[in-house]
């Protein structure tokens, strides 16, 4: 449930502005914040939306609908949420498994463009380029087809001498 105090669709401009939304209280981080998100794009990461509120809801569960709702409501594909004391990421980029492994020191440190910029880094070494994995798995099996098919087309003509050899004896 998104808490009354905070304005989603004032949250969601400011997001569809330039990727940053801050509280009145943060005002002094959206520098720092535009760069982590140049970052997250520059570094293959994705398109990255960065809100930091000045208050903590009293149920913390709350940050990852307010993440959910921010992230449907634009064109970015992770969302990460902080407040003094919590946060919430999620993303249609990245897998569950991923976010989780870098959201607990994302979470833990008070800098907070350094730690979207380790977040970012940490999510990135987590991923599996399964491009990469693709193309190696297929230029295998291309190299596996190709010298079989090598193999056969040179014992072909080989048993085929030797059989006619054999009938001709008998």
């Amino acid at each position: 449930m998104i808490p009354a105090d905070i304005d989603i669709d004032d949250l969601t401009r400011q997001l569809e502005e330039d990727s940053v939304a801050v509280g009145e209280n943060h005002g002094g981080l959206e520098p720092a914040l535009l760069d982590a998100v140049a970052y997250a794009e520059a570094n293959d990461f994705g398109p990255l939306g960065v809100v930091v509120l000045d208050r903590t809801p009293p149920q913390t569960a709350d940050l990852r609908d307010v993440a959910q709702d921010l992230q449907l409501a634009t064109d970015l594909g992770t969302v990460l949420v902080r407040t003094p004391s919590s946060g919430a990421v999620v993303s249609e980029v990245h897998t569950r498994a991923e976010l989780e492994s870098a959201q607990h020191p994302f979470l833990g440190n008070p800098d907070i463009p350094a730690a979207t910029h380790q977040f970012i880094d940490q999510v990135n070494a987590a991923g599996i380029n399964w491009t990469l994995v693709t193309v190696l798995v297929l230029v295998v099996v291309v190299a596996v087809a190709a010298a079989t098919a090598c193999s056969a087309l040179t014992a072909r003509p080989h048993r085929a001498g030797s059989s006619a050899a054999s009938s001709l004896e008998a």
